[in-house]
């Protein structure tokens, strides 16, 4: 009976042996990683560094932070090239070294003298000689004085003052001129520059000769050259020819020069 009892506690020791082993082999398996909350392993994974030690979940966040410094420069970069490229090249105005009149005011001022050929009417005012039909005066001093605005690079708008320095033989007086105008440069953005203009001109020269008007409606062209040896101060000559036509059939022609101061 003692053996059939030992018989029996041997068995019910390696059944309970049997069913612990599972349980023990469970416990001693290698862990692998754990699953991140996110989904994403790769985040949480320990890879081993050249020199042997682990490298953490800093490695992960890397990428980030370099595409985010690269972003920074190169905004950096673009932000600096347009604060270059508006220094070289000012909104809304012409080169540093243009010498254009765009948006400037301008002063001329002016001499030279004219020469004056007039057919007079039949019941015009004597010019000078009584019954000549054909009038003719050279050589008379002039000054000029003209206020203008560059509208654009080529085209500048005028206002002349002309100011006889002797007596018209017709008027018998000092010839006094006002013209409204238009001037138009060739290669405005050059220091030498040809122009060409024309102008409404009236002749408020005020005369006590009988029959003589005091207005006199004409127009005149111009011609000529100016030098801009700076961006606000130029040299010029020009060449004039107009047509009176009121107190009598005038030709005038002139020759002048003088300066231009511009600003801003």
């Amino acid at each position: 009976m003692s053996s059939s009892l030992v018989r029996l506690l041997a068995a019910v020791v390696t059944i309970a042996t049997l069913a612990a082993a599972p349980a023990l082999h469970a416990q001693d398996a290698p862990q692998t990683g754990d699953a991140d909350p996110s989904g994403d392993t790769a985040a949480t994974e320990t890879a081993p560094a050249d020199d042997g030690r682990p490298v953490g979940p800093a490695t992960a966040t890397s990428s980030t932070t370099i595409d985010d410094r690269s972003s920074l420069a190169a905004e950096q970069r673009a932000a600096e090239g347009d604060e270059n490229a508006e220094g070289n090249a000012p909104p809304n105005g012409p080169p540093a070294d243009s010498r254009s009149h765009r948006m400037q005011v301008g002063l001329r001022v002016g001499a030279g003298f004219d020469a004056r050929f007039a057919i007079k009417y039949k019941d015009g005012p004597s010019c000078g000689t009584p019954g000549e039909t054909f009038c003719r005066r050279l050589g008379t001093g002039l000054l000029d004085f003209e206020l203008g605005f560059g509208v654009t690079d080529a085209i500048e708008l005028s206002v002349l003052g002309r100011f006889g320095l002797a007596d018209d033989a017709a008027a018998q007086a000092k010839p006094l001129l006002v013209g409204l105008g238009i001037r138009a440069y060739g290669s405005p953005h050059s220091m030498v520059k040809l122009f060409f203009g024309a102008r409404v001109m009236v002749d408020f020269t005020s005369s006590d000769v009988p029959d003589y008007s005091s207005v006199d409606i004409g127009a005149r062209g111009e011609f000529g050259v100016i030098v801009d040896v700076l961006r606000y101060l130029g040299v010029y000559a020009q060449l004039g020819v107009g047509i009176h036509f009121l107190n009598a059939l005038n030709f005038i022609g002139d020759v002048t020069g003088g300066i231009q101061a511009r600003f801003p």
